[in-house]
């Protein structure tokens, strides 16, 4: 099975992101893991520590899916959510050994209630057999059949295991999304329209990065590139990018070389080309000929978009409009805009402000 299957299946499915039923859902969740840590572990309240901080795990998971869409109603699923949505396999395994180890758990330890025993709760006395019923509550008293026992030492490794999935789920619930703002051949981060958006990208909850690039004056690809890498770091399905004339060329080389097997959650590219037009002299010519003619594997780029916004000028000097807006919808199924008399999107266009970039970034 895989996470498609799990919403074909009616196992998960797509939901509108709710801040407030996170918020409640991690109160949820620290609840238990207070109830987890006050229980002194011993054999008799093993098994109880390790459902609880399991419960309070699947928790912090299912704020993670609706964060990200969805709602998740079987608990194998959130293997797959982890390892297909978030691209984050190693934990998916980690959870999945653990729900296995938690599933196998006999509910009755030693000294615990054993396979017949008389209970008496406040509807009069009656009986649990554990070999003859599959799973049977009775006032607080649980029992699973085919369970397993597990000893204080082999609980503490178990815990231990938990405690430190919890804490990097929480870290995903909790991570802010990132901005990546490229700014253009010849610029720099205080100039055109980045300080704006920056600011406003920040009122949404984003943490911003307008990264100065090197040689700017004479940009070449893979200094560009090998900057744009070491800034970034790892890249995650919180991470966005915003690129400006030749920054947009410079993601997508970027994100061609990267081994990142997910997807980013949106793009936008301002004044994107392939092509130039009007190029001044013949230096400008030979600093832009490498990034007109090194070919982009657009194969590799497809797959990691999500979706990408591409906004262009009726009247760019420098930009090929319908060669550049045919490419861009052809290669990369992007969505274009064509805006009217913004130039090349440049200060000496007029253009400090862009909220109609804003309307395209959630």
């Amino acid at each position: 099975m895989d996470f498609t299957e799990c919403l074909k299946r009616r196992l998960a499915k797509e939901v509108k992101k709710d801040e407030e039923l996170i918020k409640s859902i991690l109160k949820t969740s620290q609840n238990k893991l207070d109830s987890e840590n006050k229980l002194e572990l011993s054999e008799i309240t093993s098994s109880s520590k390790i459902s609880l901080l399991y419960d309070s795990l699947r928790e912090l998971l299912e704020a993670l899916t609706i964060k990200k869409g969805y709602k998740i109603y079987n608990h194998e699923c959130y293997t797959y959510f982890l390892k297909e949505i978030m691209n984050e396999s190693s934990k998916g395994d980690e959870f999945d050994e653990l729900r296995k180890t938690r599933n196998s758990l006999n509910y009755y330890q030693k000294n615990n209630v054993p396979p017949r025993t008389k209970v008496r709760g406040l509807n009069g006395t009656c009986f649990l057999d554990a070999r003859s019923v599959p799973r049977t509550k009775v006032r607080g008293f649980q029992t699973l059949r085919h369970g397993k026992e597990i000893s204080v030492d082999e609980s503490k490794e178990v815990l231990k295991r938990m405690k430190k999935l919890r804490e990097e789920v929480l870290k995903l619930v909790l991570s802010k999304k990132r901005a990546f703002i490229i700014h253009r051949w010849d610029g720099n981060p205080k100039g055109d329209w980045y300080p704006w958006l920056k600011k406003e990208l920040e009122k949404k909850g984003f943490e911003v990065e307008v990264p100065e690039m090197p040689n700017t004056s004479e940009p070449k690809i893979n200094d560009w590139i090998n900057h744009l890498k070491k800034v970034v770091g790892k890249l995650d399905n919180e991470t966005y990018f915003i690129g400006h004339s030749i920054g947009c060329q410079t993601i997508m080389r970027f994100l061609e070389k990267d081994d990142y097997n997910g997807k980013i959650e949106n793009i936008v590219f301002v004044a994107g080309w392939f092509k130039l037009n009007n190029l001044e002299n013949k230096e400008v010519k030979t600093i832009a000929n490498p990034w007109i003619n090194t070919h982009i594997d657009f194969n590799k780029i497809k797959p990691k978009l999500s979706k990408l916004i591409v906004f262009l000028s009726d009247n760019d000097p420098y930009n090929c409009l319908n060669e550049n807006k045919t490419t861009f919808k052809e290669k990369l199924n992007a969505k274009v805009i064509i805006l009217k008399d913004k130039g090349h999107f440049t200060e000496d266009s007029g253009v400090i402000g862009l909220p109609e970039i804003l309307k395209e970034i959630n």
